[in-house]
């Protein structure tokens, strides 16, 4: 990690203002990565033609792993496998898919394709996935349409609307229309069977099935704290450039302002037996391609309790049109829903939903107050999606929603991030700050363009800037980068940093703190450990520090308290918790060297597993308490291992005398002198009082987890 200095910087908003130069977590590449060949933007298929998927194995050893297709589409989900094969060290493979085999074969809509690389690698199983694939085929099904950047050009080309990546900003409203159409139907072949359902058929069918399922009346209300069942996932979705332009329920500048009431309206009378909705209406993200997510590990590691993939778009601004009427606009409530009814027949609405804006408010007495920072996502997009029937967890009845998925890699990159936010909106104690705070931007296609040794050019010669990193006004998501063996220069992998969410939480972790504690910004990392607490196991991203590298205090407790915010947003309260990192973690094992057993570290390839509930561990060396003060100890150091620990102790656990994030802040923000532990502890005594529940749980867990060298 770069030493942060002052600097001036434009914001998104044009104005110059004094910043700190963002941080770069430079995360690293997997052991196996996969993704697809595609002659172009587009590639057109027939008959028994196929599509190349590429198997690289970055590692210095032999792997075995499986190639596994989820497919999804046509309102069903299909796992296929490509099979198992063993990859030789540093080896290079290259499969073939037919799209004619595909069991889901849609027309005017999309099926995501997800390719995936499974294996077990040093006693963690992986599920690495490919960049998605949009596939769609002619309406006679013999041709078939695909692309891993574009699905807006593949939908167009399956409805014979061609069009191309330069010019396709000039698609006409007719032709919008005529691709909003199809959203919400189910029209191809599944599993060999012809399908032709319009939108109303399959709302109508599902909103009858639900309905015979509901034991109780039609008026449920799903509650601010309720999720929608994840019914059959119909319907598709498209985007647009730019934010919603109906009023929303938002301001940056505003703290409070007054909410016009909502009219729900008569009862609409739905032609075709499609039922009405007369209830909020929810809508769900659906972003996939994350690496980190899910993966398995010891048992003595929990999994993490968010799941990304499907989550409510919590604090969203969102419009609803009813035949080209708007119906409601405003921000979503935490669940993703509108906070009152509206009234409206299905078959001939739309939603639309901006992951522009996210920021938590209420409303009390019909005014609007934001109870947060405002977090602002780029590139701006508006997602289209018609409405799908799910039910209510509260009355089993049918209610209005809407899915929202990726047709572009600029969409994926964008909902990744966005599911990440809506996360972070909902969890409390949040240290975002209340609305009149600065907006934290989020840029999702460019990475650190402020640390030139992350910069990379492509064939072109055009300069781009990988990596993630951040600072307290900005948070930076480009592609990772790995050295180029022949060259010695960085170039981009196959990864995308916003494949991994702990990657985007721990980004977000840095603003959060140098915004409300400004700072303790880095130490330099110039004081890096050697042997074990050396960074000489990573392979992959910098070695400027690792999760077990030693430091001085301030630049442990800077990477160790991002880590411990990414853990805090990805698990509830609980003794234990997940972090999965993304660089190499150094295990230990027995090795054999002319027959005589010699315990000796390796590294783990990322993502990697551990339980921030403990203490560094290992099964080899067993329980510590810090690595720092089993492997190196000295005064004054610390590792980011020791720190997330520490932080998760005092304040992720469920405890009556653990610290909230702005007690953490004053005291991590306001130390007097240099940034060692005694001045720490010190201005812990000063806030907590000496002998009080919260000054002993502090420093007893400081002891318990190292951070007291």
């Amino acid at each position: 990690m770069a030493t942060r200095t002052r600097s001036k910087r434009r914001s998104a908003g044009g104005s110059t203002h004094p910043t700190e130069d963002p941080t770069p977590s430079s995360a690293s590449s997997s052991t196996v990565t996969l993704g697809w060949k595609i002659d172009g933007v587009l590639a057109e298929r027939g008959g028994a033609s196929t599509y190349a998927l590429e198997v690289q194995n970055n590692e210095d050893a032999e792997v075995d792993t499986e190639i596994v297709l989820q497919l999804d589409g046509l309102g069903v989900h299909r796992t296929r496998s490509l099979g198992k094969i063993v990859l030789a060290a540093r080896e290079r493979r290259v499969l073939s898919w037919a799209p004619a085999s595909s069991p889901i074969v849609p027309w005017g809509t999309l099926a995501r394709v997800t390719a995936e690389a499974r294996y077990t690698r040093d006693g963690f199983t992986q599920r690495i996935p490919a960049r998605l694939l949009f596939l769609s085929f002619s309406r006679d099904g013999a041709r078939a349409f695909a692309s891993d950047e574009d699905g807006e050009l593949v939908r167009l080309a399956s409805l014979g609307r061609r069009t191309s990546p330069w010019n396709k900003g000039a698609v006409s409203a007719a032709e919008r229309d005529a691709q909003l159409a199809q959203l919400g139907g189910r029209r191809g072949k599944l599993d060999g069977v012809p399908l032709d359902e319009s939108p109303a058929d399959v709302l109508t069918r599902k909103a009858r099935r639900l309905a015979s399922k509901a034991a109780v009346s039609a008026d449920g209300n799903v509650g601010t704290g309720a999720l929608v069942e994840d019914e059959e996932d119909i319907g598709d979705s498209m985007s647009r450039e730019g934010d919603l332009a109906t009023p929303s329920a938002g301001g940056a500048a505003a703290q409070s302002f007054i909410i016009p009431p909502v009219d729900p309206g008569p009862l609409p009378y739905c032609p075709g037996a499609t039922y009405p909705v007369t209830t909020p209406t929810c809508i769900s993200l659906r972003p996939t391609g994350y690496r980190d997510l899910g993966v398995g590990a010891p048992t003595n590691v929990p999994a993490e309790d968010a799941v990304l993939t499907n989550y409510p778009a919590a604090y969203a601004n969102a419009a609803i049109y009813e035949s080209g009427a708007l119906r409601w606009s405003g921000r979503l409530n935490a669940s993703g829903c509108t906070p009152a009814a509206v009234r409206y027949c299905p078959q001939n609405a739309r939603i639309e939903v901006s992951t522009s804006s996210f920021e938590r408010w209420a409303q009390f007495d019909g005014i609007y107050y934001s109870l947060s920072r405002q977090l602002r996502l780029t590139p701006a997009r508006t997602f289209i999606a018609q409405v799908v029937i799910a039910s209510s967890p509260t009355t089993g009845m049918p209610i209005g929603a809407a899915n929202v998925h990726a047709s572009t890699v600029a969409d994926q990159h964008v909902l990744r991030v966005a599911s990440v936010l809506a996360r972070l909106l909902r969890m409390g104690d949040d240290g975002l700050g209340n609305g009149s705070a600065p907006p934290l931007n989020l840029h999702t296609e460019t990475g650190c363009c402020n640390f030139p040794e992350f910069h990379y050019a492509l064939p072109s010669g055009q300069i781009l800037c990988g990596e993630a990193c951040a600072d307290a006004n900005d948070a930076f998501f480009g592609q990772n980068l790995a050295v180029d063996p022949n060259t010695g220069t960085l170039r981009p992998t196959s990864v995308h940093s916003t494949q991994d969410a702990y990657v985007v939480g721990h980004e977000l972790g840095h603003s959060v703190q140098m915004a409300a504690a400004g700072g303790p910004g880095s130490g330099g990392f110039a004081d890096i450990g050697l042997g074990n607490c050396s960074c000489d196991h990573v392979r992959d991203g910098n070695r400027k520090h690792c999760l077990q590298s030693r430091h001085n205090v301030k630049s442990a407790q800077a990477e160790g308290f991002a880590h411990f915010f990414a853990t805090r947003i990805m698990n509830n309260k609980d003794s234990d918790a997940r972090f999965t990192y993304y660089k190499d973690v150094r295990r230990f094992a027995t090795f054999y060297v002319n027959g005589v057993p010699v315990p000796a570290p390796y590294g783990v390839a990322p993502p990697v597993p551990i339980n921030t509930g403990m203490p560094a561990y290992d099964s080899f060396y067993g329980q510590t308490t810090g690595w720092v003060r089993k492997f190196c100890p000295a005064a004054d150091v610390s590792s980011e291992y020791d720190w997330l620990t520490f932080l998760w102790a005092i304040n992720g656990k469920v405890n009556t005398a653990n610290l909230s994030l702005s007690e953490i802040f004053a005291i991590l923000g306001s130390v007097s002198g240099s940034f060692t532990w005694p001045n720490i502890r010190a201005r812990a005594q000063t806030n907590l009082a000496l002998g009080s529940a919260k000054f002993n749980r502090f420093d007893q867990q400081a002891g318990t987890n190292g951070t007291n060298l």
